[in-house]
């Protein structure tokens, strides 16, 4: 193996090694729900119910900063190439350094394993979310989500700890450049006509997928187009209230989560259907417009659609 941080592997090996030792059925269930908190369908409901029915500023901001983030993750990974702990390629290394025992992850990862996109993920996102609403008790959950979600790529066996180190480490630099970049951007964005931003919220992610793609690029690439489309649309057409009743806030969300996640199953059954007829550069190209739609249908569609039944009203 020539890529970089592999002298790493055998130690990291020997720790998942130890953490397997104390697996039970209780908390193999326990860690397997946990990292479920990092994954992409948590993403979704989290920032969907953020804008539609708690702050639609902080969750606008929520989602660039994990996705943005997730882009710069899925490109590390591409340029370490360090691959999974259970990945066959690891063979070799782990026999020089007399590792006999072979892990049995509980889960499946196909991606690069550093750093881990869970951990950075978390840090970046629920970090923010302590920031944005400066509650104790959320700073406090806060580091308890991220502690437990990194541990849980550890001991389900798909991160090796520097993974998961690293992670954290590169979501806390990312997260406190962010924060201080956050209101001179914001203040640059607002002199801005709000057709370029469309322009430029669309372009840039396609453009980036186009010339440099990398696994998994295309999907987070294409949700922050339509999110982001999505975001200057709503703003300029809807401008619909997150306000309201308890109960109007959460029948809100229901309705809304029922119709974002029926666009994402149908269209990746259209993906499925088509994608065996498609050039490998038109699928990703696809699977980037999947991923565009169902952002814009969360965050401009559905909305409108409040409006239309009256579970929002716009605002004056």
């Amino acid at each position: 193996m020539t890529a970089p941080l592999t002298y790493l592997i055998p130690w990291g090996y020997t720790v998942l090694l130890g953490l397997e030792g104390w697996r039970s059925p209780l908390l193999d269930n326990f860690f397997l729900f946990i990292t479920e908190f990092g994954a992409e369908k948590f993403y979704i409901v989290l920032i969907a119910v953020m804008f539609w029915s708690i702050s639609k500023p902080i969750a606008r901001k929520l989602s660039f900063i994990y996705l943005t983030s997730s882009v710069v993750n899925l490109y590390l990974k591409t340029i370490f190439a360090i691959p999974r702990p259970a990945d066959p390629l690891n063979d070799e290394i782990l026999s020089q350094n007399g590792i006999i025992s072979r892990l049995d992850p509980l889960a499946d990862e196909m991606s690069g394993s550093f750093p881990s996109n869970h951990a950075q993920g978390s840090t970046v996102s629920w970090g923010y979310m302590a920031c944005a609403f400066g509650k104790r008790w959320l700073l406090f959950l806060s580091i308890v989500m991220i502690v437990l979600i990194g541990f849980s790529r550890m001991y389900i066996g798909v991160h090796y700890p520097q993974d998961v180190l690293a992670g954290w480490l590169i979501g806390l630099v990312y997260l406190v450049v962010w924060l201080k970049l956050e209101k001179p951007v914001m203040l640059l964005r607002d002199r801005i006509p709000w057709l370029v931003q469309l322009a430029v919220v669309v372009l840039v992610p396609f453009g980036l997928c186009l010339i440099a793609p990398v696994p998994e690029v295309d999907k987070v690439l294409g949700a922050i187009a339509g999110l982001g489309a999505g975001y200057i649309l709503e703003a300029v057409y809807v401008k619909f209230s997150e306000h309201g009743r308890v109960p109007v806030r959460i029948l809100r969300s229901i309705v809304g989560l029922m119709l974002v996640f029926s666009v994402q199953i149908a269209s990746k059954k259209i993906l499925a259907y088509t994608s065996q007829a498609l050039p490998e550069h038109w699928e990703a190209l696809v699977v980037s417009l999947m991923y565009m739609l169902t952002g814009f249908v969360a965050v401009f569609i559905v909305p409108w659609l409040f409006t239309i039944i009256k579970l929002a009203h716009r605002d004056v």
